[in-house]
């Protein structure tokens, strides 16, 4: 009688887009992880011949695979294919500059043995000396900062939850587009009836952009990509709307923003010296969604993807000295 192999717990999908080096460091994180041995390992990249992987690095893992996608123009797309290929019920993204402790897969799988559609963890900033630091990983993840409180949530932090396989696949050939603007996804998801958890055991430090000329492109085109998405079926009229209205989302969104710094007791830390980089990225981000709404994505996405990776190359010189020690730092 054959033994039915073990299906994986969660499959963890990490994009590089050239070589293994590039996401070697989230890799050792990995290999701390608490239930390693119950993790599949899919590593989306260009080629093997231009990934370079070292495939005996991955004997701690349940299982891997290694996927060629070519030349990479788009992070969603290779998202994408790490997803249909993936073994487990569950599949979590990880960034090459998210790190998490060593117990976050544990956390992540023992909240999905529930009915949710997706699990987020808590976000760490891995770099804090700078107020662009600060400003940027605010204006990404502000409600999912340090925070200790779990339970449900309307919304988890884009590009490190993890999902219930088979809802992602209900996406079809569109999954792509859903997941350049993975809010949105979560909304509809939402809309549908589906209910996502947050859970403060799971955390990630997140390695943020902040030299100010890659954290203003990056807050544009940001901003561009999430206009268009979000106005796909509108008619000119509402969009129309919505470019005249756009200036106005600094004066929503800042108040909202400085009342996540209380709950993750940061605010004598970062008052008031987060204003200023704060306001810029405000305001170059809705500027951006004013454009998506009026000109669709244009070039967006192809920058947006070049400034998905290799964060350590657009770091302020306060944060040059940024450090996280291997999958214990809590």
């Amino acid at each position: 009688m054959m033994n039915t192999p073990i299906q994986p717990a969660m499959s963890v999908i990490l994009v590089t887009p050239d070589t293994y080096q590039t996401i070697r460091q989230v890799i050792s994180f990995l290999q701390a992880q608490t239930v390693k041995e119950r993790l599949e390992l899919i590593l989306v990249g260009p080629s093997k011949a231009v990934m370079q992987v070292p495939e005996q690095e991955f004997v701690v893992f349940q299982h891997y695979q290694i996927l060629e996608v070519g030349k990479l123009t788009a992070s969603a797309a290779a998202r994408v294919a790490g997803i249909r290929a993936a073994s487990a019920v569950v599949v979590v993204f990880l960034e090459d500059h998210t790190f998490p402790t060593h117990d976050w897969a544990e956390c992540i799988i023992q909240a999905h043995e529930q009915n949710w559609a997706g699990v987020g963890p808590v976000m760490l900033n891995a770099n804090p000396n700078s107020m662009t630091s600060w400003a940027n990983i605010l204006l990404a993840f502000g409600q999912w900062i340090d925070r200790q409180d779990g339970g449900l949530c309307d919304r988890l932090p884009p590009h490190n939850t993890a999902y219930k396989r088979d809802l992602l696949l209900s996406y079809d050939d569109k999954l792509d587009t859903w997941l350049d603007a993975e809010s949105i996804m979560q909304d509809d998801l939402r809309q549908k009836g589906y209910q996502f958890y947050f859970q403060p055991k799971a955390k990630l430090h997140h390695l943020n952009i902040s030299k100010i000329r890659s954290f203003i492109i990056e807050q544009y085109t940001g901003g561009r990509l999430f206009g268009a998405a979000r106005c796909t079926s509108w008619s000119w009229l509402q969009r129309g709307i919505y470019i005249v209205g756009s200036p106005l989302i600094p004066l929503r969104r800042l108040p909202e923003l400085l009342v996540m710094i209380k709950p993750a007791r940061r605010w004598k830390q970062l008052m008031p010296h987060v204003l200023p980089p704060l306001l810029l990225g405000l305001v170059v981000h809705s500027f951006g969604e004013m454009m998506g709404y009026a000109f669709r994505a244009g070039r967006a996405k192809e920058i947006s993807t070049q400034l998905e990776f290799h964060h350590d190359h657009h770091l302020s010189i306060r944060d040059q000295n940024w450090g996280i020690q291997n999958g214990s730092k809590q």
